[in-house]
């Protein structure tokens, strides 16, 4: 048993109860930073569902660098998770990420972490035009109210897809 299911005592994803802001919003980044991949992995995709997107995981082996295909409005995100501690996020995940989100026929590509990514590495993601969401980000959906939430969410997509048609 996982620790989101300790700390929710019960199975994340399975009550609607859990998706709402208030539920959300009572969760803190030290109780994230001590969940194991699997279980962040499953908190993310439960914020973005609670933003209105349909969240798909991959298989937890051969999944291209892809865990979570966030879709809304026909628009798929390929999000790629990673829970890191005492560390940056490096170069691997974005270009896993942006490989992945090909393979899955995804339009965004995406790592989100509860760390921050290393300068290298931002790098790569924007000659990539790979989405960062660092700690900072994540902090802020998390402190957010369900329609701020929503419109961050939302402008992340919006300002991607006008990015790219540059």
């Amino acid at each position: 048993m996982g620790l989101i299911k300790k700390i929710f005592t019960f199975p994340f994803r399975l009550n609607e109860k859990h998706k709402t802001n208030k539920y959300l919003k009572s969760i803190t980044l030290s109780q994230i930073d001590s969940l194991n991949g699997y279980d962040f992995e499953e908190y993310i995709a439960t914020l973005f569902e609670s933003c209105g997107f349909k969240c798909d995981k991959t298989p937890k082996s051969k999944d291209n660098g892809v865990d979570i295909i966030a879709t809304k409005n026909n628009i798929k995100i390929a999000i790629q998770t990673k829970l890191y501690y005492n560390r940056k996020v490096g170069n691997k995940a974005i270009q896993e990420v942006y490989t992945g989100s090909k393979f899955h026929n995804c339009n965004i590509p995406m790592v989100v972490t509860n760390s921050f990514f290393s300068e290298p590495a931002k790098t790569v993601g924007v000659s990539l035009n790979v989405v960062l969401f660092d700690r900072n980000m994540l902090e802020k959906v998390m402190n957010s109210n369900s329609n701020d939430k929503k419109y961050i969410f939302d402008n992340v997509v919006y300002n991607y897809l006008i990015k790219s048609q540059k």
